[in-house]
């Protein structure tokens, strides 16, 4: 979305040794890692950073924050960024503080029943 990376480090991490199967009501010991963590530099020279984890109790869904030298952009969705009634808030560079922006219509290539689908089953 903004560019490959040029230099990165990346650590994965296993938080959670045990996940609780909902359906079954079973705890299972946990052999994969639920954290992803990547730093790095951009080929445009910007900084960036990634974490991407699983297994949480309380998920808080997707945060996408973009910060520049012309403003911000902060996407969140409650599950994630396939499914579900987004928020896009954004500030330009004098803006003391974020606002809500419309996503365009254009921008959903799904149904309309599907846009407010939080995504959770």
């Amino acid at each position: 979305m903004l560019g490959e990376f040029k230099e990165l480090s990346a650590v994965t991490a296993q938080q959670f040794p045990e996940v609780e199967l909902l359906d079954i009501h079973k705890v299972m010991e946990k052999t994969t890692d639920d954290q992803i963590l990547i730093t790095g530099k951009l080929t445009n020279g910007a900084a960036a950073s990634v974490h991407i984890q699983g297994g949480v109790k309380h998920q808080t869904g997707l945060t996408h924050e973009i910060f520049g030298d012309k403003g911000t952009i902060v996407l969140n969705a409650p599950a994630s960024i396939q499914f579900g009634s987004h928020q896009l808030r954004g500030a330009g560079p004098t803006d003391k503080e974020l606002h809500e922006l419309s996503i365009p219509d254009a921008y959903y290539w799904v149904p309309d029943s599907l846009k407010n689908d939080a995504g959770l089953f």
